[in-house]
Protein backbone atom coordinates (compact mmCIF):
# COMPACT_ATOMS: atom_id res chain seq x y z
CA UNK A 1 0.00 0.00 0.00
CA UNK A 2 1.08 3.58 -0.59
CA UNK A 3 2.83 5.74 1.97
CA UNK A 4 4.33 9.21 1.85
CA UNK A 5 5.30 12.30 3.78
CA UNK A 6 3.04 15.22 4.61
CA UNK A 7 3.58 18.82 5.59
CA UNK A 8 5.72 19.93 2.64
CA UNK A 9 4.64 22.25 -0.16
CA UNK A 10 4.44 19.49 -2.76
CA UNK A 11 3.15 16.76 -0.43
CA UNK A 12 -0.41 15.50 -0.67
CA UNK A 13 -3.00 17.28 1.45
CA UNK A 14 -4.11 15.44 4.56
CA UNK A 15 -7.25 16.15 6.58
CA UNK A 16 -8.46 15.34 10.06
CA UNK A 17 -12.17 14.42 10.12
CA UNK A 18 -14.17 14.48 13.36
CA UNK A 19 -17.75 13.21 13.70
CA UNK A 20 -19.58 14.67 16.69
CA UNK A 21 -22.65 13.35 18.48
CA UNK A 22 -24.36 13.32 21.88
CA UNK A 23 -25.16 10.35 24.10
CA UNK A 24 -26.33 10.30 27.72
CA UNK A 25 -25.84 14.08 27.96
CA UNK A 26 -22.21 13.62 26.88
CA UNK A 27 -20.63 15.42 23.95
CA UNK A 28 -18.72 12.75 22.06
CA UNK A 29 -16.52 12.57 19.00
CA UNK A 30 -14.39 10.20 16.99
CA UNK A 31 -12.33 10.73 13.89
CA UNK A 32 -10.08 9.56 11.10
CA UNK A 33 -7.74 10.99 8.46
CA UNK A 34 -8.11 11.31 4.70
CA UNK A 35 -5.61 12.27 2.04
CA UNK A 36 -6.23 13.91 -1.32
CA UNK A 37 -5.45 11.27 -3.95
CA UNK A 38 -5.68 13.75 -6.80
CA UNK A 39 -3.63 16.85 -7.53
CA UNK A 40 -4.18 18.64 -4.22
CA UNK A 41 -7.49 20.21 -5.15
CA UNK A 42 -9.61 19.09 -2.18
CA UNK A 43 -10.68 21.72 0.33
CA UNK A 44 -12.05 21.11 3.84
CA UNK A 45 -15.51 21.90 2.45
CA UNK A 46 -15.06 19.19 -0.18
CA UNK A 47 -14.09 16.66 2.48
CA UNK A 48 -17.12 17.58 4.60
CA UNK A 49 -19.33 16.83 1.59
CA UNK A 50 -17.60 13.48 1.08
CA UNK A 51 -18.14 12.45 4.70
CA UNK A 52 -21.76 13.63 5.10
CA UNK A 53 -23.38 10.48 3.64
CA UNK A 54 -21.28 8.18 5.82
CA UNK A 55 -22.22 10.12 8.96
CA UNK A 56 -25.96 10.52 8.27
CA UNK A 57 -26.60 7.13 6.65
CA UNK A 58 -24.21 4.82 8.52
CA UNK A 59 -22.60 6.27 11.64
CA UNK A 60 -26.02 7.35 12.96
CA UNK A 61 -26.82 3.63 13.37
CA UNK A 62 -24.29 3.49 16.22
CA UNK A 63 -25.84 6.39 18.11
CA UNK A 64 -28.60 5.65 20.62
CA UNK A 65 -32.06 7.04 19.88
CA UNK A 66 -31.79 9.30 22.94
CA UNK A 67 -28.76 10.98 21.37
CA UNK A 68 -28.23 12.78 18.13
CA UNK A 69 -25.74 13.37 15.34
CA UNK A 70 -24.28 16.85 15.95
CA UNK A 71 -21.92 17.55 13.06
CA UNK A 72 -18.74 17.06 11.08
CA UNK A 73 -15.54 19.06 11.48
CA UNK A 74 -12.66 18.88 9.00
CA UNK A 75 -9.20 20.48 9.24
CA UNK A 76 -6.38 20.63 6.69
CA UNK A 77 -3.51 19.60 8.96
CA UNK A 78 -0.95 21.72 7.09
CA UNK A 79 -2.76 25.01 6.54
CA UNK A 80 -5.07 24.60 9.59
CA UNK A 81 -7.98 25.71 7.40
CA UNK A 82 -11.21 24.05 8.43
CA UNK A 83 -14.87 23.57 7.62
CA UNK A 84 -17.83 22.31 9.61
CA UNK A 85 -21.36 21.07 9.05
CA UNK A 86 -24.07 20.93 11.72
CA UNK A 87 -26.99 18.50 11.77
CA UNK A 88 -30.36 19.48 13.18
CA UNK A 89 -32.78 16.91 14.59
CA UNK A 90 -30.91 13.81 13.40
CA UNK A 91 -31.50 11.34 16.24
CA UNK A 92 -29.59 8.10 16.60
CA UNK A 93 -31.05 4.86 15.26
CA UNK A 94 -29.89 2.40 17.93
CA UNK A 95 -32.83 1.33 20.14
CA UNK A 96 -33.34 -0.31 23.53
CA UNK A 97 -31.72 0.89 26.72
CA UNK A 98 -28.80 3.23 26.12
CA UNK A 99 -25.33 1.83 26.76
CA UNK A 100 -23.00 3.94 28.93
CA UNK A 101 -21.28 6.57 26.83
CA UNK A 102 -17.83 5.47 28.07
CA UNK A 103 -18.22 1.98 26.55
CA UNK A 104 -16.64 1.89 23.10
CA UNK A 105 -15.97 -0.42 20.16
CA UNK A 106 -12.24 -0.39 19.26
CA UNK A 107 -11.70 -0.31 15.49
CA UNK A 108 -8.20 -0.96 14.16
CA UNK A 109 -6.86 0.72 11.02
CA UNK A 110 -4.23 -1.55 9.51
CA UNK A 111 -1.72 -0.64 6.82
CA UNK A 112 0.89 -2.55 4.88
CA UNK A 113 3.78 -1.61 7.19
CA UNK A 114 3.90 -3.72 10.34
CA UNK A 115 5.09 -0.94 12.60
CA UNK A 116 3.08 0.35 15.53
CA UNK A 117 3.41 3.95 14.36
CA UNK A 118 2.05 3.02 10.91
CA UNK A 119 -1.28 1.70 12.23
CA UNK A 120 -4.11 3.50 13.99
CA UNK A 121 -7.56 3.09 15.47
CA UNK A 122 -10.96 4.67 16.02
CA UNK A 123 -13.38 4.28 18.93
CA UNK A 124 -17.05 3.87 18.02
CA UNK A 125 -20.08 4.07 20.32
CA UNK A 126 -22.04 0.94 21.23
CA UNK A 127 -25.45 2.62 21.06
CA UNK A 128 -28.07 0.43 22.77
CA UNK A 129 -27.32 -2.20 25.42
CA UNK A 130 -28.80 -4.78 23.07
CA UNK A 131 -25.58 -4.46 21.06
CA UNK A 132 -23.61 -5.77 24.08
CA UNK A 133 -23.20 -9.19 25.66
CA UNK A 134 -21.21 -8.65 28.81
CA UNK A 135 -17.89 -7.20 27.73
CA UNK A 136 -18.36 -8.34 24.14
CA UNK A 137 -20.09 -6.85 21.13
CA UNK A 138 -23.27 -8.85 20.48
CA UNK A 139 -23.88 -10.39 17.02
CA UNK A 140 -26.34 -7.65 16.02
CA UNK A 141 -23.80 -5.05 17.16
CA UNK A 142 -21.14 -6.75 15.05
CA UNK A 143 -23.47 -6.60 12.03
CA UNK A 144 -24.04 -2.87 12.48
CA UNK A 145 -20.32 -2.18 12.88
CA UNK A 146 -19.51 -4.31 9.84
CA UNK A 147 -21.95 -2.27 7.75
CA UNK A 148 -19.94 0.84 8.68
CA UNK A 149 -16.68 -0.90 7.82
CA UNK A 150 -18.07 -1.92 4.42
CA UNK A 151 -19.24 1.65 3.75
CA UNK A 152 -15.90 3.21 4.73
CA UNK A 153 -14.09 0.65 2.60
CA UNK A 154 -16.26 1.44 -0.40
CA UNK A 155 -15.99 5.21 -0.02
CA UNK A 156 -12.40 5.75 1.05
CA UNK A 157 -10.28 2.69 0.29
CA UNK A 158 -10.62 2.39 -3.48
CA UNK A 159 -7.98 3.30 -6.04
CA UNK A 160 -7.37 6.81 -7.30
CA UNK A 161 -9.58 6.08 -10.31
CA UNK A 162 -12.59 5.49 -8.08
CA UNK A 163 -12.28 8.02 -5.25
CA UNK A 164 -10.92 11.48 -4.53
CA UNK A 165 -9.95 10.85 -0.91
CA UNK A 166 -8.37 7.86 0.79
CA UNK A 167 -8.43 6.67 4.39
CA UNK A 168 -4.99 6.90 6.00
CA UNK A 169 -3.27 6.72 9.35
CA UNK A 170 -0.69 9.42 9.93
CA UNK A 171 1.67 10.85 12.52
CA UNK A 172 3.97 13.83 13.00
CA UNK A 173 7.79 13.64 13.02
CA UNK A 174 9.13 10.89 15.28
CA UNK A 175 12.50 11.33 16.96
CA UNK A 176 15.15 8.64 16.62
CA UNK A 177 15.26 5.91 19.23
CA UNK A 178 17.87 3.35 20.11
CA UNK A 179 16.25 0.71 17.89
CA UNK A 180 14.73 3.05 15.28
CA UNK A 181 15.92 5.94 13.13
CA UNK A 182 13.99 9.20 13.00
CA UNK A 183 10.78 9.02 10.97
CA UNK A 184 9.42 12.09 9.14
CA UNK A 185 5.77 13.13 9.32
CA UNK A 186 4.17 10.36 7.27
CA UNK A 187 0.85 8.93 6.12
CA UNK A 188 0.03 5.29 5.42
CA UNK A 189 -2.87 4.00 3.35
CA UNK A 190 -5.25 1.88 5.41
CA UNK A 191 -5.56 -1.56 3.84
CA UNK A 192 -8.03 -3.12 6.27
CA UNK A 193 -10.44 -2.08 9.02
CA UNK A 194 -10.97 -4.54 11.86
CA UNK A 195 -13.67 -4.36 14.52
CA UNK A 196 -12.57 -5.66 17.92
CA UNK A 197 -15.54 -7.41 19.52
CA UNK A 198 -14.01 -7.04 23.01
CA UNK A 199 -15.37 -3.73 24.23
CA UNK A 200 -13.24 -1.01 25.76
CA UNK A 201 -14.00 1.98 27.98
CA UNK A 202 -12.93 5.58 28.32
CA UNK A 203 -11.97 6.29 31.92
CA UNK A 204 -12.59 10.03 31.67
CA UNK A 205 -16.30 9.43 30.94
CA UNK A 206 -16.91 7.07 33.86
CA UNK A 207 -19.14 8.22 36.70
CA UNK A 208 -17.11 9.89 39.43
CA UNK A 209 -14.09 10.63 37.24
CA UNK A 210 -13.18 14.25 36.66
CA UNK A 211 -15.28 17.28 37.54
Amino acid sequence: MATGEWGGILDQRVFRVNILWTQALQKCQTGFHLRDVGVNTLTPEDVVDLVKPFASEQFVKLIHASGSLVGIDVVNLVTKEGASFSYQGVNGLSGGEAAPSFVTVPVSLKGGLRRRYANGRMLWPVGGEGNMQGDQLAPNGVAVAQALVDDLTSRFMGGALFSTARLVHLHGPLAARENRPAVPASWYDVSSIRVNTLLSSLRRRKVGVGS
